[in-house]
């Protein structure tokens, strides 16, 4: 948002001060054009002056609302600075250096860099591009023929002579320099000019782009006069810089849009025969570039002249899903697709063209038909009506938009009609539904109440079997807590025999003398089924324990090598020991565990690998994690079976129950090392070991 004192480019404001400054442009040049036959510095000067004005105006455009249009001013008032600059060398050079001032210096290569950011400018102006696919080819062709045009006068008239000199290299690129700078002024604003639509090429920037041209190719003071126009018509004009669809600035650059590459050829023919004729000089190239532009030119014509025809095919071809046709502002039919011969019943012999479309069409309101050719060409209409084209009349929804050209102006109008018949007949339709729909509403309702009722009757059913449940539920609760006492008093009571048992036969098989080997095998085998017996009764205790929540946990800082040595030494009997191997780190910290707890756990587990991988060895590996320790009692044997790891740490759950085999067990085992180790914060999972086998492993907490 400008502030007030800055809206320089409001309308009022702006009025008089945009006179003056035209009339300051135009008496600037008055001078510069009669400074010119005077003596050194008097020219230079006056044409100094005169271009310091576009450049104050230029910089003055950095005001402007518009970002767009203040970028592309910026680099137009840097190149205007560059050959101001490049003047005011040049006149330096001449004063301190008169002997110098012929040749080439410093100004000309600034003056160079000006006519780069010039064409820069020009190019980066705020101009939208053509998008139409119909159009990109015949633009094409038409950048082809003018640049191809120019490029060729150039040629002739700048470039020849300095290629065909014998002057040094460097003096060449010299002479060559201006010329093709120049070129590359008129090519940028050629291919603009011709790749923008009628109605994105704003004002300012087609007086800029002829003063530049002008200024490269002509003469300068011509150019700077016109620069500093466009500067004053960017400022002034502001938002209506653009030609207004149907004004008579679209129409005109429309017409420079199209005669410019015909200009061009018609030029390079004109270059062509004037040198051969005044110079007796013969342009091979440009005659033959003359001769080819112009087969061009003639293809380009008449892509020019179909190019409308296909405009109209291709809006009509968009709205094809629907019955669409294209008529005159009078309403005389043009066009029609096939939908709309359907529509109508028509057969494609009888033709739609040249009929009026009020024969056809008869909107609803008398009214509506008057004002109906009217109202489309200003911005559209949009009714109902009876089509008369047909045996049977039906109903149309009909909508009519204006069909503009290039430059804005109605040249016809674009219709879309639709039967609508069979919708009027759905809404009747509808409506005999809805009355339908609503006595259903009202049976529903009763049928809702209705199974209201026996839900409520149901309910109460159901709330009795509930209240039954859990009577049954109660008589089942204190039954599980008989079971439980009962096998507690059972366990304890076998506890103490068996502890007697098991010290009696180990006092037995401690004596070395006076023992047949076959009873020393039938004590080792007592002895080793009474410790079975005696875990089972354990398990049984611990797990009655669990279930009451009686079972004391003691969580302390415990050292698990010495741990786990002695649960390896209790499989001593027979060759268990020599399958056992131990890993464990010397520096290994201490865990968070209950002593008994963890015992319990890693004998359990060290049994049933030696029981179900009988050939195999067993290793038992600690290691220290991140945050915690892990226990690892790997076997090599048969593993478990898929379908059975998910379950196989439940209470009773076997692998194989089955009567018949030669391991014993019950299920209590996993199932009581698992409420061991989750009582002590721990986790333990199984995982298959590499090669075959099963590895369960235990996760504690390292002490602190």
């Amino acid at each position: 948002m400008i502030e007030p004192s800055r809206k320089f480019f409001s309308p009022t404001f702006f009025e008089h001060p945009s006179r003056r400054w035209l009339a300051v442009l135009a008496v600037s040049s008055i001078v510069a054009i009669a400074a010119q036959p005077m003596a050194f510095p008097f020219p230079s000067i006056a044409s100094l002056g005169l271009a310091a004005i576009p450049l104050i105006l230029a910089f003055r455009l950095r005001a402007h609302p518009r970002t767009d249009l203040r970028a592309a001013w910026d680099i137009v008032a840097i190149g205007l600075s560059a050959w101001w600059l490049a003047d005011l060398t040049a006149i330096l050079i001449a004063i301190i250096f008169p002997a110098q001032a012929s040749e080439r210096s410093i100004a000309d290569f600034i003056r160079l860099v000006g006519y780069m950011l010039i064409a820069f400018g020009i190019w980066r102006y705020p101009v939208s591009v053509r998008t139409a696919p119909s159009r990109s080819l015949r633009v094409l062709i038409d950048i082809i023929l003018t640049i191809g045009s120019a490029t060729a006068i150039f040629y002739d008239l700048k470039f020849r002579d300095v290629l065909e000199t014998t002057a040094p290299l460097g003096e060449r690129i010299w002479e060559s320099a201006y010329p093709l700078f120049g070129l590359f002024v008129i090519v940028v604003a050629s291919v603009v000019i011709l790749r923008t639509p009628v109605l994105g090429v704003s004002t300012s920037w087609f007086v800029l782009a002829i003063g530049s041209v002008c200024a490269v190719s002509l003469t300068m003071i011509g150019g700077q006069l016109l620069i500093g126009i466009a500067a004053v018509i960017a400022g002034a004009l502001n938002e209506h810089d653009s030609p207004q669809p149907g004004s008579r600035r679209a129409r005109l650059t429309l017409l420079a849009q199209r005669l410019l590459p015909v200009m061009a050829v018609l030029a390079l023919f004109a270059e062509t025969i004037i040198a051969q004729i005044a110079l007796a000089r013969v342009n091979e190239i440009g005659l033959f570039l003359a001769i080819l532009f112009s087969s061009l030119l003639v293809v380009r014509q008449g892509m020019l002249l179909g190019e409308n025809e296909f405009q109209r095919y291709a809006q009509l071809v968009n709205s094809a899903s629907d019955a669409a046709f294209i008529c005159r502002k009078n309403g005389q039919m043009v066009l029609a697709n096939p939908a709309a011969y359907n529509l109508l019943n028509l057969s494609h012999s009888v033709s739609l063209r040249n009929q009026f479309l009020a024969d056809a069409f008869q909107p609803a309101s008398l009214e509506e038909n008057r004002q109906l050719l009217i109202a489309a060409s200003e911005g559209g209409w949009y009714g109902e009506g009876l089509a008369f084209l047909r045996a049977n009349p039906i109903t149309l929804s009909l909508v009519l938009n204006a069909l503009r050209d290039e430059a804005g102006a109605v040249n016809g109008l674009v219709g879309i009609a639709r039967d609508i018949t069979e919708r009027q007949h759905m809404d009747s339709k509808l409506r005999s539904l809805n009355v339908q729909l609503l006595e259903a509403q009202d049976r529903l309702l009763r049928l809702n109440a209705d199974l209201e009722k026996r839900v409520a009757e149901r309910t109460t059913d159901l709330t009795d079997a509930n209240r039954e449940l859990e009577q049954k539920n109660l008589e089942l609760q204190t039954l599980d807590q008989l079971k439980s006492e009962f096998v507690s008093l059972v366990s304890h009571e076998l506890r103490a025999p068996l502890t007697n048992i098991n010290g009696g036969l180990e006092l037995l098989l401690s004596k070395d003398g006076g023992m047949s080997l076959d009873s020393r095998e039938a004590l080792t085998l007592m002895s080793h089924e009474a410790r079975r017996l005696t875990r089972l009764v354990e398990a049984i205790l611990d797990l009655s324990t669990f279930d009451a929540g009686q079972l004391p946990i003691s969580i302390s800082r415990l050292s698990l090598h010495p741990l786990i040595t002695s649960v390896v030494e209790q499989f001593q009997a027979g060759s268990s020991l020599s399958r056992l191997s131990i890993d464990v780190p010397p520096a290994l910290p201490r865990a968070l565990a209950d002593e008994r707890g963890l015992r319990s756990s890693l004998t359990q587990l060290v049994d049933n690998a030696l029981k179900y991988a009988p050939k195999s060895s067993i290793e038992i590996l600690a290691r220290c994690e991140e945050d915690h320790i892990e226990l690892r009692v790997a076997d090599h044997g048969p593993g478990i079976p898929s379908e059975h790891r998910e379950k196989v740490f439940e209470r009773f759950h076997r692998v194989n129950p089955s009567d018949s085999q030669n391991v014993y067990g019950y299920g209590l085992g996993l199932h009581t090392t698992r409420r061991f180790i989750e009582a002590m914060d721990g986790a333990i999972t199984f995982e298959e070991t590499p090669g075959g086998g099963s590895t369960f492993c235990i996760q504690l907490k390292v002490a602190p």
